[in-house]
């Protein structure tokens, strides 16, 4: 994997081969850019299954390095996420986020120019090869038909180089399954279901694209993450998605769709739980009434407080201060 290897920002300048045999490289992050590992696993030549298990020290890295602009050739990935939620941004500023159960796609010649994790620790799986070494090998020994893959590539420029997809039972169970193998060492295994899964993927990418997620610009992102910081620090204040999105300088519409591919759940479901977790916290912690906490959760009234508390809880604030 010496030209992926030597293309990639993020393992040619933020981690180290700390193993290396004919089948296993395992990369490890270091300091100041984060800890955990990206380990690859030779699948054919130039094409590799990869596991990531791993945190950024400050939450984000940053490509600012003019020889990791572009790869040498386009590179096709395609990632799997078991856990967590990472936003990738590319040198056009075009950022794709991945959560769990998703499944990602990159088909292009560019090079990362920020990783930002939005939640602790990521962990996930994938496959990743030069474009034209993938289709001459499944092209010639799988006799999958070519058109299949540059139909793939170019739907997955379509959609400005990525695709981030909600994964369907099948999916899961098939990352799921390569991830088996791979615990268990079984290295044969590992490589039947990776082409099981490549395979089975670019036979139904034009269905998958039905369930895509949008793509959003890193100044966008920033945006939602603006957004997000400004509810935590009003909650008492009346908060809609109106007074938000002025707030932020962000449609509604985009606001609504970024805010809830980010944190998975809608604006005023978020707001909620804030409000009455915060309103948990202080009957437990402090000898404010009641009705003050109502107050300063947001709400107008006790009532409205109490019945909401009651509903999300199934026990009533004056119950819970007992």
């Amino acid at each position: 994997m010496k030209r992926i290897e030597n293309d990639s920002f993020i393992l040619g300048k933020s981690t180290k081969i700390i193993k290396k045999t004919s089948e296993i490289t395992i990369h490890e992050l270091q300091e100041p850019y984060g800890s955990g590992t990206i380990t690859f696993y030779y699948m054919m030549p130039e094409i590799y299954v990869y596991v990531s298990d791993f945190s950024l020290s400050n939450n984000y890295i940053l490509n600012s390095q003019k020889d990791y602009e572009f790869y040498s050739k386009k590179i096709f990935k395609m990632d799997y996420c078991f856990k967590g939620k990472i936003c990738a941004t590319d040198i056009d500023g075009k950022s794709c986020i991945a959560r769990a159960g998703q499944t990602s796609y990159y088909y292009g010649e560019k090079n990362l120019q920020c990783l930002e994790m939005l939640e602790n620790n990521y962990r996930g799986i994938g496959i990743i090869g030069f474009a034209d070494d993938i289709v001459e090998i499944f092209s010639n020994i799988f006799h999958i038909e070519e058109e299949l893959f540059i139909k793939l590539g170019k739907q997955t420029n379509k959609h400005k180089n990525y695709i981030s997809i909600k994964s369907n039972l099948e999916v899961t169970a098939l990352a799921h399954k390569l991830m088996d193998a791979i615990n268990q060492e079984n290295l044969e295994m590992m490589k039947i279901k990776a082409m099981e899964w490549l395979i089975y993927e670019i036979k139904h990418i034009e269905e998958n694209l039905l369930k895509k997620e949008n793509v959003y610009t890193q100044n966008t992102i920033k945006k939602i993450l603006e957004a997000e910081k400004y509810i935590k620090n009003n909650l008492s204040e009346k908060l809609t998605i109106d007074s938000i999105s002025n707030t932020i300088g962000l449609s509604q519409s985009t606001l609504k769709k970024g805010f809830n591919t980010l944190y998975s759940t809608s604006i005023y479901s978020y707001i909620k739980s804030l409000r009455l977790d915060l309103g948990r916290s202080l009957i437990i912690s402090t000898d404010k009434s009641i009705t003050e906490i109502a107050l300063e959760c947001g709400y107008d009234n006790l009532n409205s407080f109490s019945k909401a508390f009651k509903q999300y809880y199934n026990i009533t604030p004056r119950e819970l201060r007992k």
